[in-house]
């Protein structure tokens, strides 16, 4: 009987390591018969169309089987390469997020579809829709994150709605991370003499673009499955729209895909920062059958009208004239460094990150007393000490808040010693 048991228990192992090499061998072969359309070289689309030329004057051959070889293909690898961290290298100091995970996995990989039913199972008029120019805007971004962003844009679109994918490379350190990907058909890559920042950068692309629609997308996204053309039918009904999907998450340290809730509408809260916040249970159900619906403010026009609201500059002059309006200073920046407040509150020390010139933590306001102010809290120098650390507190315009601008690069310098 244990004899049998031996035998039997080796049978099922053998069975299943031969399973298992079957599946790997299937996987393997599988990954090498699929092209990766998003790394299609422009060169592939230049001879194709010659093939096309000479199949209609008789001269030659036809345009031949769609088949593309590897060497008709971006070496998405090489490029990887060319930006790989150095040997020891923190895999977190140059962009905050684990860039060896993301090294580590193909431009192309699958992504679950994290829609509810409705919108899987919802079809569109695709042939109806207009073309967009995509914008991408990056600076020092790493390589394999760009490229899967582009990727991902090409392989999960209908190939006819992409007009183009313009990449402004903000003054990247290497020109060459921009001009590589030129190579790939449909990017465009214009390259800024100096550092502009994120809004010039788009207004630039913008000027550039050809489609009708402008898409803006971060360096470091990924799109799923269908992400273009319910954003499209909204434009194709109403030209004036500016429209926003719902945005996924993807993990900064393993880079594993979460799905966000559908269940959700964007504003912005008084300091005009931009939100994600749950629906009410009654706007849930009604967008039940499709939540693709755009979500009406009638009723919240009609409040307003009903109970006669005055305009916010109403309320400045007679209700809170002690609120002061900044003038907006932007970033505090020296070199590639900017002052953050670190996601730090009341009586947290302010800190240097690399600037990214999109605001958050690193927006920061000048006031008519000058005094520099993140929404409520001012920086403030506990003591005339040097060295002494800048922090943020209530602003109450004392003489530790007020900056001497004849001499703000001492209080940088001071302030940088403090950190």
């Amino acid at each position: 009987m244990r004899r049998n048991v031996k035998i039997l228990l080796l049978f099922s192992v053998a069975w299943m390591f031969v399973v298992m090499c079957y599946l790997h061998t299937s996987s393997e072969r599988k990954g090498e018969g699929e092209e990766n359309r998003g790394l299609r070289l422009k060169e592939l689309l230049e001879a194709k169309t010659e093939a096309v030329t000479r199949g209609r004057h008789g001269s030659g051959a036809g345009p031949g089987t769609s088949s593309v070889s590897s060497a008709q293909l971006f070496d998405e690898r090489a490029y990887i390469r060319g930006g790989a961290l150095r040997a020891g290298e923190d895999p977190y100091i140059r962009n905050r997020f684990n860039q060896e995970a993301s090294d580590k996995l193909p431009s192309n990989r699958d992504l679950p579809d994290t829609r509810v039913a409705s919108c899987r199972n919802k079809a569109y008029d695709v042939d109806s829709l207009p073309p967009t120019s995509v914008i991408i805007t990056f600076h020092n971004e790493a390589r394999s994150t760009l490229l899967r962003t582009i990727v991902s844009v090409i392989n999960r679109s209908p190939e006819h709605l992409i007009k183009e994918i313009i990449l402004i490379d903000d003054f990247s350190d290497n020109p060459l991370d921009g001009e590589e990907l030129s190579k790939i058909q449909k990017v465009r890559v214009l390259r800024n003499d100096k550092r502009e920042g994120l809004m010039r950068s788009r207004v630039k692309g913008a000027e550039n673009a050809t489609a009708p629609v402008l898409t803006f997308l971060d360096s470091h996204v990924e799109c799923n499955k269908n992400w273009l053309e319910p954003l499209l039918e909204r434009i194709a009904e109403d030209k004036t729209r500016v429209v926003c999907p719902i945005i996924d998450v993807i993990s900064m340290d393993t880079f594993h895909y979460i799905g966000a809730s559908s269940d959700l509408r964007g504003g912005f809260d008084w300091n005009l920062v931009f939100k994600w916040e749950y629906l009410s249970r009654e706007v849930r159900a009604k967008r039940g059958e499709d939540p693709t619906q755009p979500i009406s403010i009638d009723d919240r026009l009609e409040l307003k009208k009903r109970l006669k609201c005055k305009p916010f500059s109403w309320y400045l002059k007679n209700v809170y004239p002690e609120l002061t309006v900044p003038v907006t200073l932007g970033t505090i920046q020296q070199n590639y460094q900017c002052v953050d407040t670190l996601g730090r509150l009341i009586g947290g020390n302010v800190g240097l990150y690399r600037c990214h010139h999109t605001g958050g933590n690193q927006e920061w306001g000048l006031t008519d007393t000058n005094t520099i102010k993140h929404h409520d809290l001012c920086l403030t120098l506990t003591s005339d000490t040097p060295g002494t650390p800048v922090i943020m507190r209530p602003c109450d315009n004392s003489i530790h808040q007020v900056i001497d601008f004849f001499d703000l690069k001492s209080f940088y310098l001071n302030m940088k010693r403090g950190i």
